[in-house]
C-alpha cells in the first residue's frame, strides 16, 4: 500500500512539474512575441502608418465588445488580465467556467490563454515564432521574473492607450454645443446630464465605453501592483461608475465627469484624484 501511494505521488509531482514547465515555455514565447510587437512602431492601421504594434494588439483584445453581452464578462476580464498583465497569477483563471472545456487543469488553461496572446500578435504582425529556435531550459525559468519582464513592456503600452482615450474623451466633451444643449434643457426640462448622454451616444455605447475603460484600468493597475492585482470589475450602469476589486477592502471607483476621468470616493462620490495624475 505504501508503494502504491508513493507511485501515485511520484506521478502527480511529475505531471505538475511538466505542466509548469510547459506553461513557462508559453509565457517565454509570448514574451518574445510581445517584445517584437513593442519594438514595431510602423504598423499600418487604416490611415495611420505609425501605430505601435503592441498597443494595437492590446486594444484589439480589450476592445472585444462581443464579450460584453454574455454572462461571463468578468471571467473574460480574468483571461485578458492573465494574457497581458499577470501571467504569474495563475489562480485568476481558477474560477472560470469550463472554457476551454478540453483543459481541466489550471496551468493547461493558462497555457491556452498565453498561446492565444501569441496568436493575436502573430496574425497582426504576420510573424512566425519558431518554438525550436532556442536552447532555453524552460524548467529553470522563474515565472515571476518572466512576468516582470512582460509588465515592463505592456505597462507603458497600456499607459499610452489610456492617455489617448482620455484625450479623446476631453475632445469629445469640448466639441459639444453647450448653447444648444442649454436651450434644449430650458425648453424640455430634461437634465443637462441626460441630454449630454443622449447627445454623445446611446445607452449601449455609453456602457461599452465604460466597460472598455474599466478593462484598461483593471489591466493597467495590475501591472503597477501585481501583488494586489485586480480580480474583478464591478459596474454601476445607472451612475456610470466602475470599481476595481483586488479582493481587499480598498476598492477603487472611477467615473467620467465633464469629459475627465476621476477616481471617486465610493462613500460620497466626491472626487479623489484625476486618472491622468495616476499615470505619471
Amino acid at each position: 500500500m505504501k508503494l502504491f501511494w508513493f507511485l501515485i505521488t511520484f506521478v502527480l509531482v511529475n505531471v505538475s512539474a511538466n505542466d509548469e514547465t510547459i506553461y513557462k515555455k508559453e509565457v517565454f514565447l509570448t514574451n518574445a512575441a510581445i517584445e517584437l510587437a513593442y519594438a514595431k512602431n510602423d504598423l499600418i492601421v487604416g490611415d495611420n502608418s505609425a501605430t505601435n504594434a503592441l498597443e494595437h494588439v492590446i486594444e484589439k483584445i480589450v476592445n472585444n465588445t462581443s464579450s460584453f453581452q454574455i454572462p461571463d464578462f468578468y471571467h473574460n476580464f480574468a483571461k485578458i488580465n492573465v494574457m497581458i498583465a499577470v501571467p504569474d497569477k495563475t489562480d485568476i483563471v481558477g474560477d472560470l467556467l469550463s472554457e476551454p472545456s478540453q483543459y481541466d487543469h489550471l496551468l493547461d488553461k493558462c497555457s491556452f490563454y498565453q498561446f492565444n496572446m501569441q496568436q493575436e500578435i502573430r496574425q497582426i504582425l504576420n510573424l512566425v515564432i519558431l518554438e525550436g529556435a532556442t536552447d532555453q531550459d524552460f524548467r529553470s525559468l522563474d515565472l515571476t521574473t518572466l512576468a516582470e519582464q512582460r509588465r515592463s513592456l505592456v505597462k507603458p503600452a497600456l499607459k499610452n492607450i489610456i492617455r489617448r482615450k482620455l484625450a479623446d474623451d476631453v475632445q469629445e466633451f469640448r466639441g459639444l454645443n453647450w448653447t444648444a444643449l442649454a436651450e434644449r434643457r430650458r425648453v424640455t426640462g430634461t437634465s443637462l446630464g441626460n441630454i449630454i448622454r443622449r447627445r454623445v451616444s446611446d445607452v449601449s455605447e455609453l456602457e461599452d465605453s465604460l466597460l472598455l475603460m474599466c478593462r484598461l484600468l483593471g489591466v493597467y493597475m495590475s501591472t503597477t501592483c501585481p501583488t494586489s492585482y485586480v480580480k474583478k470589475l464591478l459596474f454601476d450602469f445607472i451612475n456610470l461608475t466602475c470599481t476595481l476589486d483586488d479582493g481587499s477592502t480598498q476598492k477603487k471607483m472611477y467615473k467620467k465627469i465633464d469629459g475627465l476621468w476621476w477616481q471617486i470616493n465610493p462613500v460620497n462620490n466626491s472626487t479623489v484624484q484625476l486618472l491622468e495624475e495616476q499615470l505619471l
